[in-house]
């Protein structure tokens, strides 16, 4: 067929009014693609007709491979009539003002400034270029927007409004904050609404004033700008569902029907993470949160009213402009900066996943508030543009991690160390395939197991010096040892010392901690767990106080805290200066909106403050119960009043109990003394 083609009447030789041999300027009138053809005119040729030409390129290879730009109709080029009467394409011509031949001569004689020594350029359309050059390196773009790789500095820089990246692992926007705020159903979204260049064309941009539309520059709404991102737990093309779904695919059950438009496919999406898209693992925010619909948000993620109220639009207030940008750039100050999150994955506690074969998958339920809604608890930071932050930390499941206080380190540095080899070389573990190597630190007293040995002998790590599971505990103290004095029973019956004490009538502190946490298996415990610092050295904290109540703290437990101070060079383990009054309530109701302490006596009850004090072997002990005051020492009370003191029982009797009491006389040094017993006796004074 392309031969028949290329002996066409126009194409033979006496057709034409130059010599074989010479290349013949002509202009392309027509391209057949799907033959491979562009069909050139001839102005020197006696015929009016096309000539056949194969499609011209820069390189074409011997298995279809080609380095060309599409042949556009009026190209002017230089053919050539060969073997066969076969017409050739040998270059490109270049435009020029006369001729009936001519295009536009004007962009090239323009951009004539680009063609350097040494240097190869691709010029096209909107002064899109692409410029390799010795000196400045490989630059493509426009004089405006571009990239640039420069090996000659080692510099790699890119200018452009907007940067996006898609990868299996994550996506990111970087530029003007763009939303898409048409509605969806007036509209057909064109090419793909994650990462197709077309849908910007269809957002719009957000501005200082939200509901005006901001220019680039000029109408002094200035667009607002973000870089934000979002990472994958599994990789984003293997299109991960939910739990609930993929677990039926594993069983092999009906696959999920088609779902209708994700708004998680596209890339105005934010600040929307939940597990009915756990594949979206952690989003980053940096500049300014805007929601879906283009509403600037606060710490609370609550939108500000700007561009909403009139009295915050360029568009609606009366106020002349420079108030109403003040007023802006106050809510503006509200709204946050950096924004962090985390999608947590969640256990689901109800007693019915307890029950199944396949427990911890979890829905969110939108309805459920029980438990101060833990189970759609995430972890973020946000920071607004004051600097105030927000930190929001979930609790772990019973099955979830026990923050160790240990010390890791690789295989191949602990290997070249024992061998006194390179400690940089990479020396494999064939024993275990384990490369972190663990030790602990601190006093660790809590052991963690696997109830039913559902994970045999990964319950706890293995310290590296003695191969033993490392415990749960504390830096400096052993936490259960923690109100030792209060441990002994009959303290004051200890020697024949104080029998009939009511001290040693009070029951003693049995547990302070339990000595084992079930990780894993029927009951498992571990739960609850927000997380674990560990400071090796000194931290000081200075806390300003808020306007309206001038308060520094609130501090808010759900549990009991369990404390081991040490002491300093002056023997003080804690040295405090109130500045006002001080008020302690002990006892009283507790929380009750906590399911997994529902068996506990949550009611209220009477509150107990017992202080021991060591000495020399012995203790002191000041006890305030629900049966009174009780005060014991082995050593000396004295009660000394400056002012009166008054001894009075009310409903009852004064015991005064001694072997010898004694009454001040009104002569110093004298006192009088008052026996035990009367009889065969009388006071006297001595």
């Amino acid at each position: 067929m392309l031969q028949l083609l290329l002996q066409t009447e126009e194409g033979k030789l006496n057709n034409i009014g130059s010599v074989a041999g010479i290349p013949i300027r002509g202009a392309i009138r027509k391209v057949d693609l799907s033959l491979g053809l562009a069909y050139v005119s001839l102005p020197l040729s006696q015929s009016s007709g096309l000539y056949p030409v194969k499609i011209p390129a820069g390189w074409i290879g011997p298995n279809g491979q080609i380095s060309a730009g599409y042949p556009e109709t009026g190209t002017n080029i230089f053919v050539i009539l060969g073997q066969g009467n076969e017409w050739m394409f040998i270059g490109y011509d270049q435009p020029d003002t006369g001729g009936s031949y001519n295009v536009d001569g004007i962009r090239l004689i323009n951009n004539a400034n680009k063609l350097k020594k040494g240097r190869w350029v691709t010029l096209v359309d909107n002064d899109v270029n692409l410029i390799v050059d010795p000196t400045i390196g490989v630059l493509e773009g426009d004089s405006i927007q571009f990239i640039q790789s420069d090996p000659n500095l080692g510099i790699f820089s890119s200018r452009f409004n907007q940067e996006m990246h898609f990868t299996e692992a994550h996506r990111n926007i970087t530029g003007p904050i763009l939303r898409d705020i048409k509605s969806n159903s007036s509209r057909d979204i064109s090419g793909s609404s994650l990462s197709g260049h077309e849908y910007n064309k269809d957002l719009d941009y957000i501005g200082l004033d939200p509901k005006t539309t901001p220019a680039i520059s000029g109408n002094r709404n200035p667009a607002l700008a973000e870089s934000r991102s979002i990472y994958y737990e599994f990789i984003n093309s293997f299109g991960y569902t939910n739990d609930k779904d993929e677990e039926r695919i594993y069983a092999k059950e009906d696959l999920p029907t088609t779902k209708p438009y994700q708004r998680k496919r596209s890339r105005t999406d934010s600040v929307s993470l939940s597990l009915d898209h756990p594949n979206f693992l952690l989003e980053t925010i940096i500049g300014t949160i805007v929601d879906i619909y283009g509403n600037i948000l606060d710490i609370n993620r609550n939108i500000l009213p700007s561009g909403i109220i009139d009295a915050l639009s360029f568009r609606k207030s009366e106020e002349d402009s420079d108030v109403v940008f003040a007023k802006l750039r106050e809510q503006l100050r509200k709204s946050i900066a950096y924004h962090f999150e985390l999608n947590a994955r969640k256990q689901d506690n109800s007693i019915l996943s307890q029950l199944s074969e396949t427990p911890g998958l979890y829905t969110p339920d939108y309805t459920d508030t029980q438990n101060y809604s833990r189970n759609r608890s995430r972890f973020f930071i946000d920071i607004d543009k004051e600097g105030q932050f927000k930190v929001n930390v979930p609790s772990s499941s019973e099955v979830g991690n026990i923050p160790l206080l240990v010390r890791g380190e690789n295989f191949s540095n602990l290997k070249g160390a024992e061998e006194g080899a390179d400690r940089g070389q990479f020396l494999r573990n064939s024993i275990d395939n384990t490369d972190i190597k663990l030790e602990p630190h601190g006093v660790g007293v809590i052991s963690l197991v696997s109830n039913e040995n559902t994970l045999k002998s990964y319950s706890a790590p293995k310290n590296r010096f003695d191969g033993e599971p490392i415990k749960l505990g504390t830096g400096f103290h052993d936490i259960s040892n923690t109100l030792f004095l209060h441990k002994f029973e009959e303290p004051y019956r200890v020697n024949g010392g104080y029998p009939d004490s009511l001290i040693n009538f009070i029951d003693p502190v049995t547990k302070v901690v339990s000595s084992e946490i079930i990780v894993s298996g029927k009951d498992a415990n571990a739960g609850g767990r927000s997380g674990t610092i560990s400071l090796d050295g000194f931290i000081s904290i200075s806390i300003g106080a808020n306007t309206v109540d001038r308060q520094s703290m609130w501090l808010d437990c759900a549990g009991g805290i369990v404390a081991a101070i040490g002491r300093d060079k002056y023997q003080r383990s804690v040295s405090t200066t109130l500045d006002g009054d001080l008020y302690m309530q002990v006892g009283g109701p507790t929380i009750t909106s906590d399911s997994r302490f529902i068996n506990e006596p949550n009611t209220p009850r009477d509150g107990v403050v017992d202080i021991r004090i060591w000495n020399s072997g012995s203790f002191q002990t000041i006890r305030i119960d629900s049966q009174g005051i009780k005060i014991h020492s082995p050593q000396r009370i004295d009660i000394v009043s400056e002012g009166e003191m008054r001894l009075k029982s009310v409903n009852s009797s004064v015991t005064i109990d001694a072997e010898n009491i004694y009454f001040y006389s009104k002569e110093k040094g004298t006192s009088r003394l008052v026996l035990r017993s009367t009889e065969g006796a009388a006071g006297r004074t001595i």
